[in-house]
Formats: C-alpha cells, sequence, structure tokens
C-alpha cells in the first residue's frame, strides 16, 4: 500500500487499530477503544451483535458509511497430534502446500496469547506451537500482526481492513450528519 497521502496522525490510528487481536467474534477490545475514539463527535452504541453505530448531526439518516472491524481468523478443529484448523480459502491452502509458513497468533485456554507457524504436514493444514496444551479446539487463530514500514509502503496482516476502518473514520469527521457502522464479524465465512 502506498502511504504518500497519509498524516502522521492517520499513520498512528492504522497501525493502533491494526495491532488488535480482531478476529471475527473476538473484536470487543477494538470496538471498545474506537467507541470510546469517537464518543468526542458522536453519540455511540454498541448494539446487540457488537457493532458500534456512531451517529452525529440532525440528518444522521440519511447518510451512512460502512466499515468493518474484523480480520481473517480460523477456528481450531483439532489439537493432537497436532493442531489442525480449519476455514482457510483455497489461496492460503495453495501457498502453504507450496511450502510458504505463516506465522500466527492465537488465545489460549488461559487467556493468554499464544504464537505458531501453520505449515502442511502429512497432508493436513496444521499449527506448530512449542506449547500446545495453551490451545483448545474451538478457539480462533489469526495472522500475527507484523507491521513492516518502508518510506512509501506499510505491509501487514489485516491491514485492508484497518485501512477501511481509518478511512471510514475521517470520512465520517469530514460530515456535519452522517451515521457511522463499525461492523463485527463481517470475516465469519468458515461457519
Amino acid at each position: 500500500w502506498e502511504r504518500s497521502d497519509m498524516t502522521k496522525t492517520d499513520l498512528a490510528l492504522l497501525k493502533k487499530i491494526n495491532s488488535f487481536y480482531s478476529l471475527s467474534g473476538n473484536e470487543e477490545e477494538l470496538v471498545k477503544f474506537l467507541q470510546k475514539k469517537l464518543a468526542a463527535i458522536s453519540t455511540t452504541t454498541i448494539d446487540g451483535a457488537g457493532n458500534l453505530i456512531c451517529k452525529k448531526g440532525k440528518k444522521a439518516n440519511d447518510l451512512a458509511i460502512f466499515a468493518h472491524v474484523d480480520k481473517v481468523g480460523f477456528m481450531i478443529s483439532k489439537i493432537k497430534p497436532a493442531i489442525q484448523v480449519v476455514g482457510l480459502s483455497p489461496e492460503v491452502e495453495g501457498t502453504i502446500k507450496n511450502g510458504v509458513k505463516y506465522q500466527m497468533i492465537g488465545l489460549g485456554a488461559s487467556g493468554g496469547v499464544y504464537e505458531a507457524k501453520m505449515k502442511k504436514a502429512k497432508g493436513k493444514l496444521v499449527l506448530k506451537t512449542d506449547d500446545h496444551e495453551m490451545a483448545r479446539v474451538g478457539d480462533f487463530v489469526g495472522y500475527s500482526q507484523v507491521w513492516r514500514e518502508g518510506k512509501k509502503w506499510i505491509k501487514s496482516p489485516g491491514l485492508d481492513d484497518s485501512l477501511g476502518v481509518v478511512v471510514a473514520i475521517k470520512l465520517f469527521e469530514a460530515l456535519q450528519s452522517a451515521t457511522l457502522v463499525l461492523s463485527v464479524q463481517e470475516e465469519m465465512g468458515y461457519l
């Protein structure tokens, strides 16, 4: 992504948003952060599904802006003999079959975060961790939030979703009246 038109403030917000562990179904911390940020310029509510709805101005219902705050994740389907996951796209499966290893992050049974590498082993896609006892069937894992930045570019997993949120917020801030909906669980295609 080219970053030539981004201010330092925009970049800081993008980096902060992108740093959250906000896999589909696990967006609460990011939604609370965004609610606090947007409460200064709008009325905010979190609906029963966890979506953040912000309204400002007398004609807030005339224009709505939507972006989603969740990132792609995978569900652990088996622990032993190795952690196995479901929900991978054919593209990711293809790159793993060709030897690419992905750095992953997950939430362990104790609530702690663990790191792993996803790879192909014995015909199945598996996660390799130092302590797989931290993981549980049903836990979600996603790509590690590795942030790489050059003078003209940024690379990071989930950057597309984070950029969309920053753009939506910037547009919302510039408008007199509008509704901003930051939705959750958009990346739930694996269920």
